[in-house]
């Protein structure tokens, strides 16, 4: 797999939906979230990479309907069982 060549100016761009919400958070005098939000925004742009890069550009690019159907399926199933584990039954 070759590697992809990525501009600067979209990773200025990606910086900026990191920044650009932290900052503004700290504006607003809640501050103490930051290293939260923080954590939350690089780990949802590690699992996005990895998800796009190594699981679906490989199976879009396979062109199998029945895969992608699979797969699909597969992520319903995980869907509801996590929603149905947030449930609050009284």
């Amino acid at each position: 797999m070759a590697a992809a060549y990525l501009p600067l100016w979209r990773v200025a761009a990606s910086a900026a939906f990191i920044g650009v919400p932290l900052s503004v958070v700290s504006v607003v005098g809640l501050g103490h979230l930051v290293p939260q939000m923080a954590v939350a925004m690089v780990r949802a742009m590690v699992q996005l990479s990895i998800l796009g890069g190594l699981v679906l550009a490989p199976l879009m690019r396979s062109s199998s309907p029945t895969l992608v159907f699979l797969y699909v399926a597969a992520m319903v199933a995980v869907a509801g069982q996590e929603a149905a584990s947030k449930l609050a039954w009284q």
